[in-house]
């Protein structure tokens, strides 16, 4: 009787670990699999992202070539920015442990790219944060999952060289908001005065994307096309938030639709190669209004400033992002505005600054970005994008 106890009880056991075992291979055999790729399209898609946008500031060029960036060295940091602000240098975010991004958390990594805060507190400067709080948490969180597999490189850019109060109040008094806006308490604290202040207020600028944002999808999308040009791409950066051109030193052309002074005449093709390849039409055709049938490019091409970033980044966007951006340029209202034109986007110049309201006198020039009472003739007022703009042309004129 003893010997049926022991039995039935082996048995019982038996059939529990078979029953376990074969939960845990139907386990194996469909949620495994899957959660690996939901986890492989994630990191496809932030790779995506991530190369069309974080490593074109974050890698240094060929030396000699701003076309190309250094495939040693990619999301190893090191360029410079220039601007009121002084000088300061993209970070390693490759996955290196010590001087990259691995010891950071997924939180923290995304605080730094929509709020442009490092994990230690410190606020970021130049950094797009005001462009990328617009994106939605699937964007971001891919773009964390892609960060995480870049391979390591151990390297420590150089400290930031920021300017000194005077430069800053000089700064801060030839833009008459700014001047009315921030405190002379803070003009010993660049990091506070543009993080808070200049680039949180750019006309650039996105509000936060609201809880639960599903960014557009499609193809041939002018709603998609709209959601990465204004948040992920940067083009207002240079061409300004109404794409009808950017101001001295950019000259950003204009790329709305108008026929006479933007890109009403160009065909999709042409459009693409432009993002692709940074080849556009002379404009001989397309200024003469002589019509063509579409996919007939203009005869002759030149290769664009390495200001766009055609070859180093957008070549990284998927045809259909390309023709999403396209449709999204195809759809906006058309402004005429020539190179030579106040872009109303932004306001006219400010007046001469006033002098500054610390001890120390305003000199002369700003370190490295011209002189301060001419000032206006390099940024705009209040174009915390122009300033960024700025920095990108002087890094890649650099190299």
């Amino acid at each position: 009787m003893r010997a049926k106890r022991l039995s039935l009880t082996t048995q019982l056991i038996l059939t529990a670990l078979l029953l376990a075992g074969s939960a845990m291979a139907t386990w194996l055999l469909t949620a495994g699999p899957s959660v690996a790729s939901a986890q492989e399209d994630a990191i496809s898609k932030g790779r995506a992202m991530a190369r069309t946008v974080c490593m074109e500031c974050h890698s240094p060029r060929v030396a000699g070539d701003p076309y190309r960036l250094d495939p040693a060295k990619l999301f190893a940091g090191d360029e410079p920015f220039e601007g009121p602000w002084g000088t300061v240098y993209a970070s390693n975010i490759t996955s290196d442990r010590e001087t990259g991004i691995s010891a950071w958390t997924d939180a923290e990594l995304k605080r730094a790219i929509v709020e442009g805060i490092a994990r230690d507190g410190t606020k970021l400067l130049v950094m797009p944060w005001e462009l990328f709080r617009g994106l939605a948490d699937e964007d971001i969180n891919n773009i964390v999952a892609y960060l995480r597999t870049v391979p390591a490189v151990r390297h420590t850019p150089p400290a930031a060289q920021l300017a000194p109060p005077e430069a800053v109040a000089g700064f801060i008094n030839s833009v008459p908001p700014l001047r009315a806006a921030v405190p002379p308490s803070l003009f010993s604290s660049p990091r506070a005065v543009f993080h808070d202040y200049f680039f949180a207020t750019s006309p650039s600028a996105n509000p936060p994307a609201p809880p639960g944002f599903q960014a557009p999808q499609g193809k041939d999308s002018p709603a998609r096309g709209g959601y990465l040009v204004k948040n992920l791409l940067g083009c207002t950066f240079c061409h300004a938030p109404n794409l009808a051109g950017g101001t001295a030193p950019i000259f950003a052309p204009n790329i709305t639709p108008d026929i006479e002074t933007g890109i009403g005449l160009w065909t999709k093709e042409e459009i693409v190669r432009v993002l692709r390849e940074g080849l556009r039409p002379t404009g001989l055709l397309r200024r003469e209004g002589v019509p063509r049938p579409e996919g007939q490019a203009a005869p002759g091409v030149r290769l664009l400033s390495p200001g766009m970033p055609s070859t180093t980044a957008f070549v990284n966007l998927s045809d259909d992002e390309v023709y999403n951006v396209v449709a999204y340029l195809k759809s906006i209202p058309a402004v005429r505005r020539a190179p030579e034109e106040t872009n109303p986007a932004f306001p006219g110049p400010p007046p001469p600054p006033r002098p500054a309201p610390v001890a120390a006198p305003v000199p002369v020039a700003l370190p490295r970005t011209g002189d301060a009472g001419t000032l206006w003739l390099v940024l705009t007022p209040l174009a915390g994008a122009a300033a960024l703009a700025s920095g990108l042309l002087l890094r890649r004129r650099r190299a």
